[in-house]
């Protein structure tokens, strides 16, 4: 649909654009307040924000440049990982400087039909940005962009044009999360009935201490003097290179040298490695040689027993609960060797395990392929978003 009246986003008769201000970190009183106060990191394209992390007092709000905008007021991140990101305010609210307030003149702009605007060119403004890593935007920047301005009983009749297909397609984006979560809930599921199950059969149950030989990593340190590119450097295995939806470990960002070896622990193809802090207890089982780090401890089974059982195993929510009773009371929690090798498992014949880690695996491959395919369908949904923006404003 192309308009003839085009505006620019610093035309004062459509909309004043400011940002806020950041009250004295230095006067703690400033932030014992109830007034809302948003940073640019809490945009995530609400169109419903009412509540912020940090409030601030009236006496902060006269003593810096911090100031009230009011409801409706449109928001728009300007620096940092976040610039872009917008906001509806559904209450009146302030901000620091990384965010700018637009305030539209309601005879002649709806405040819904600017924040689809802004939507629509988002990626060009940000495109605009100067900076390092962070991406940086003035107000000077935004001012200078043009959107197509058709009288407000359009405007209002557009917005609800795209309400009603963005309605739909955020009812696909919820069928395909439930979707996932479905598919995630099989190999707990499958679990728990496979160790129910074993329980009825008498299946023996022992300590990872019994089974296993467990030990902590290493860190040689500082770890920046370890770290190498050089063709003999050995991986250098971190919590950064696994994911909770793989199983193997087959590569890493960065290798330490032969110095950083003698002060690490290090691990083989067909090990299995467990994280012992913050995100504890998950499993993976290594593909590459490599060291690892005190983050991590190394669980090598002795005989008759999986590396593919056992990770099927930990991975239960049944040991995950045994980890976090063993790791709690503590504000980060942690698991030692000594912890771990309280742990009780079940140990099924051989030859079950072996039925056990097939069905399980052909089970995870499924769950993989669920998860390629959900996740190919939300890019199809976000381009469907910028097509149903793109069709509307055509300048």
């Amino acid at each position: 649909m192309a308009f003839k009246t085009i505006k620019k986003l610093g035309d004062k008769s459509i909309l004043s654009i400011t940002s806020g201000g950041t009250p004295s970190r230095r006067n703690l009183e400033y932030y014992k307040g109830n007034i809302l106060w948003l940073k640019s990191g809490e945009l995530n394209d609400s169109q419903h924000i009412n509540n912020s992390e940090e409030k601030i007092s009236e006496k902060a709000l006269k003593n810096s440049s911090a100031k009230i905008f009011p409801k409706n007021t449109v928001l728009f991140a300007m620096y940092g990982a976040t610039a872009g990101k917008l906001g509806i305010l559904d209450v009146p609210a302030a901000t620091n400087q990384a965010v700018a307030g637009m305030v539209c003149n309601e005879k002649v702009l709806h405040y819904k039909y600017l924040f689809y605007s802004l939507l629509n060119i988002r990626e060009k403004i940000v495109d605009k940005a100067w900076g390092g890593a962070q991406p940086n935007l003035s107000q000077t920047i935004i001012k200078n962009f043009e959107i197509p301005l058709p009288p407000l009983s359009i405007q209002k009749k557009i917005v609800e044009r795209i309400e009603r297909l963005m309605g739909k397609i955020d009812e696909a984006k919820k069928l395909r999360k439930e979707a996932m979560a479905d598919a995630a809930a099989l190999i707990p599921s499958a679990l728990h009935k496979i160790f129910e199950e074993g329980k009825k059969k008498g299946w023996e149950e022992k300590s990872l201490g019994e089974i296993c030989d467990i030990a902590r990593g290493g860190s040689p340190r500082p770890i920046k003097n370890y770290l190498t590119e050089a063709e003999d450097g050995i991986n250098w295995i971190k919590i950064a290179d696994a994911t909770n939806s793989t199983k193997y470990i087959y590569k890493t960002k960065e290798k330490i040298n032969k110095e950083g070896m003698k002060k690490t622990r290090i691990v083989k193809p067909g090990d299995l490695i467990l994280t012992n802090s913050m995100s504890f207890g998950r499993p993976y089982i290594m593909k590459t040689t490599g060291a690892i780090h005190d983050g991590w401890l190394l669980l090598r089974p002795r005989k008759n027993i999986l590396e593919e059982y056992m990770y099927y195993f930990l991975s239960s929510d049944e040991i995950y609960n045994q980890f976090s009773f063993l790791a709690g009371g503590a504000v980060v929690q942690n698991l030692n060797s000594e912890l771990v090798k309280g742990v009780k498992i079940l140990i099924p014949p051989f030859s079950d395990q072996q039925k056990i880690v097939k069905y399980l695996d052909s089970l995870f491959e499924k769950i993989g392929k669920v998860r390629a395919m959900q996740e190919q369908t939300n890019k199809e949904l976000k381009e469907l978003e910028k097509s149903v923006l793109r069709g509307v404003f055509v300048l």
